[in-house]
């Protein structure tokens, strides 16, 4: 039967959004006009079995809703208070009706959810649901459902998951239809008002002290500053531009005051997903980072992830915090080039770079741009060379990768040099205090003649000497090896070597032996993976 009610809702949605198109069209406008974009708004929701999507609904409060709620002195920035200044207006009307939520015959066409079924929870609280609670996860959660014909937000959480369990435990098509017939009259009632239930609260309270919780994405960049730690890799458009490539969920997890920014994804021929670190360096960070890894084995557990790839972070040198279940290999050095002192960053360099950036200073112009407008000449040139070096196909980014980026975009200075032809070399940089990172590079094919890309990284590195940064971060060889590339970077900064690691953790030994064929994690990793790169600051020399 459970197969005829996925039917149902699929044909039923498709013919909803049909019939209510010019319904839902007259919505987005009147939220429009009156309280501007975004009209949908997009949340993470736990979804069967606890797996997460993205639900949509029609935005019924300000944009900045979650801050807004620090203002109002709310503990839960998702609970309401009764007659809740953030609701905007045709946001209370919408509301009142339902009709917000009449976007997610979309995800009930996609399969993620249902006609009928418990109301997704953000993924977060999912993430810490008893035993009981959990119950609810067992089936597609519903655009309406039990519970909400018994008083929606007028009734406590716990009250609410008692009903969803027992619907989840006497479900039919008769039922499903009882409750679609009984919604609709009830949608018809006067504005609710929201109960006072601190079970969220309290919830997060705990988990806070003891388990791994995912970070809302509207929260993210403000949990990392609060922490001091927003370093640019971890930043959400920077971990959402890295997903792009590896085809993951971008994610946050924070564990007290331990975060993590990591990609989850999903394992191609299977059901299964594992964890990575996003393009570049990550690992947990924070003032508690070491006691991070015990709770993150239980998040792990929890999800069925069969394991974690690991790129650590060398100028925080956070693998030395990882249990024995982790296996660590050490990779070539990366070059961290210091800014903080008084001396010369001319004489600090090897000889040979020394007598490159005279002789580039003399037949070319440096520009800088902070918070570049325009990506697209940059993204030309670096592709030009990616391709006249044949290079690896992982570094011809799409277009996705570059729009994803641009939402870091305070955080990005472009750095090019010109000579009488144009622009002969460009290099891109993260500037999040206080290191500034070298990301990317491209260069004309009569650069190398020039030596443009040493004067480039000089200037970058004066750059970030006027303003502060401790540390131009010029990264290392490709896959981590001591190449042309490592050697190049050195010589800027001989005595500025940093340690690279990266780690290997196993979650489900078993998943992972079938997976792959093999239970050895030396070399390839994970090994039902092919090698892909991994560790940025590719220069076109």
């Amino acid at each position: 039967m459970i197969h005829v009610k996925h039917a149902l809702d699929r044909v039923l949605a498709l013919v909803g959004l049909v019939v209510l198109s010019p319904l839902l069209a007259a919505i987005a406008v009147w939220i429009l006009v009156t309280s501007g974009r975004p009209v949908l708004l997009r949340q993470e929701r736990a979804g069967l079995h606890g797996r997460p999507f993205r639900m949509l609904k029609f935005r019924t409060m300000v944009p900045d809703a979650v801050a807004a709620a620090g203002k109002l002195g709310l503990e839960d920035p998702y609970g309401l208070v009764d007659g809740d200044p953030r609701i905007t207006r045709p946001g209370r009307f919408l509301r009142r009706t339902g009709l917000d939520e009449l976007p997610q015959l979309w995800n009930v066409l996609r399969g993620e959810m249902s006609l009928v079924g418990p109301r997704p929870d953000l993924v977060e609280q999912a993430a810490r649901y008893t035993e009981e609670d959990s119950r609810r996860l067992a089936m597609r959660p519903g655009l309406t459902g039990w519970s909400q014909i018994q008083g929606r937000a007028e009734i406590p959480w716990p009250v609410r998951f008692r009903h969803d369990a027992w619907y989840v435990a006497n479900w039919s098509l008769r039922l499903d239809a009882t409750i679609l017939m009984r919604t609709l009259a009830h949608l018809r009632g006067p504005e609710e008002r929201p109960v006072d239930d601190r079970m969220n609260i309290e919830r997060a309270r705990r988990a806070g002290r003891g388990s791994a919780v995912e970070v809302p994405p509207d929260e993210w960049d403000g949990v990392l500053a609060g922490l001091g730690c927003a370093d640019a890799y971890f930043l959400r458009a920077y971990v959402e531009a890295s997903c792009v490539l590896d085809g993951g969920r971008p994610t946050l997890l924070r564990r007290g005051d331990a975060v993590f920014a990591c990609s989850v994804r999903p394992i191609p021929g299977s059901d299964r997903e594992d964890v990575t670190t996003p393009y570049g360096y990550g690992g947990p960070a924070g003032p508690d980072a070491a006691a991070f890894w015990e709770p993150y084995e239980r998040w792990c557990a929890e999800r069925a992830l069969v394991s974690t790839f690991l790129r650590f972070h060398p100028l925080l040198g956070n693998q030395r915090d990882v249990p024995s279940t982790v296996r660590l290999e050490r990779l070539a050095d990366t070059t961290a080039w210091p800014l903080d002192g008084t001396g010369d960053l001319v004489e600090s360099m090897h000889r040979h770079h020394r007598r490159a950036v005279r002789g580039a200073a003399r037949d070319l112009t440096v520009r800088g741009e902070e918070a570049p407008r325009d990506l697209e000449p940059f993204v030309a040139l670096y592709e030009e060379t990616m391709r006249r070096r044949e290079a690896n196909e992982f570094y011809l980014f799409p277009p996705a990768y570059w729009e994803a980026l641009g939402g870091l975009r305070d955080r990005l200075v472009l750095f090019e040099a010109v000579d009488d032809e144009g622009v002969v070399a460009a290099i891109l940089c993260l500037a999040t205090a206080p290191w500034l990172h070298y990301h990317l590079g491209g260069s004309a094919e009569r650069a190398g003649r020039s030596r443009a890309m040493h004067l480039l990284l000089l200037t970058a590195a004066r750059w970030g000497r006027e303003r502060g940064f401790e540390a131009l971060h010029l990264g290392g060889g490709v896959g981590g090896g001591e190449d042309s590339l490592w050697q190049f970077k050195r010589r800027f900064a001989p005595a500025g070597a940093r340690e690279m690691w990266i780690g290997k953790a196993v979650h489900d030994a078993r998943a992972y032996a079938e997976l792959a064929g093999t239970d050895e994690v030396a070399g390839r990793f994970p090994a039902y993976r092919p090698l892909s790169a991994g560790v940025p600051g590719l220069a076109a020399r």
